[in-house]
């Protein structure tokens, strides 16, 4: 799997979903406003997308 990340994960997740691209429901971590959902490509192919950024602690994105 390949993680893009963005900086609006409602709005990205509202622009593909419009474009009539298979996605998932968005997971939120609790108590943050950080997350992600998957997407797929026309040949089955699944992408992560999430709002958490790599230099995040633990601490941070543990549910």
């Amino acid at each position: 799997m390949i993680d893009l990340f963005v900086k609006d994960l409602k709005n990205f997740h509202q622009y593909l979903s419009e474009h009539e691209v298979t996605v998932s429901n968005i997971q939120i971590l609790a108590d943050t406003d950080l997350g992600g959902f998957s997407f797929e490509d026309v040949d089955g192919n699944v992408f992560g997308v999430t709002n958490i950024k790599p230099h995040q602690t633990k601490k941070e994105t543990s549910l």
